[in-house]
């Protein structure tokens, strides 16, 4: 309940107070950020003056943020060359309107990848992206182009048991498949729907 009403105040504000406000203070009471003391309660009838979220230490795994990590880098060169493609007309509008090839010849990062390529969507949802495949292969500076970037990625420890460089390419290309109205992602189209198989479904 606290972290729900701390993610929602600076969305619904108003909301949020009416809820704290209904909220028994003893649960309020446990809301106090861990330097407020008990002689400090009245300071904090506001959801806005307890602070951000807090979250327990058994939620923290090194192995997902070290995965996080590796993905927030891929997805930087992958929207600089989103944004390479849109000046050569090659895509024309979203994100969503590219497909993403990601090359790399290094057996950790490729496992790093491949787990999250298991569900065909995973992947392509992180980067923003209709499409994302994961291929196995040595990088050529030479090779990089327009639409293709190279990089070195830093793979922490915790992710594949050690530490590691490895090189990256990325290269994005007009998506395969027709939009799907609803979410707006490439692909194939349900049968006898014209929205795609996860919309359909839903």
């Amino acid at each position: 309940l606290e972290n729900l009403l701390k993610c929602l105040s600076p969305v619904l504000p108003h909301m949020a107070q009416e809820l704290y406000t209904f909220t028994p203070q003893g649960v309020r009471n446990g809301f106090l950020r861990p330097d407020a003391t008990a002689g400090k309660t009245d300071e904090f009838e506001c959801v806005f003056t307890h602070g951000w979220l807090r979250s327990d230490d058994i939620w923290k795994n090194e192995s997902v943020e070290g995965k996080m990590a590796v993905i927030e880098r891929i997805s930087k060169e992958v929207n600089k060359c989103i944004e390479q493609a849109r000046g050569t007309q090659v895509l024309k509008g979203t994100s969503l309107e590219g497909k993403v090839v990601v090359r790399t010849d290094e057996a950790s990062l490729l496992h790093v990848l491949r787990s999250l390529s298991e569900d065909k969507r995973e992947l392509a949802t992180l980067l923003k992206t209709s499409q994302a495949h994961v291929e196995e292969g040595s990088i050529s500076e030479a090779k990089e182009g327009v639409l293709e970037r190279v990089f070195d990625i830093d793979i922490a420890a915790t992710t594949v048991g050690e530490t590691t460089t490895a090189k990256v390419g990325v290269r994005v290309s007009q998506a395969m498949g027709s939009k799907c109205p609803r979410c707006w992602n490439f692909g194939e189209l349900a049968e006898g729907r014209d929205v795609c198989p996860r919309c359909a479904d839903v």
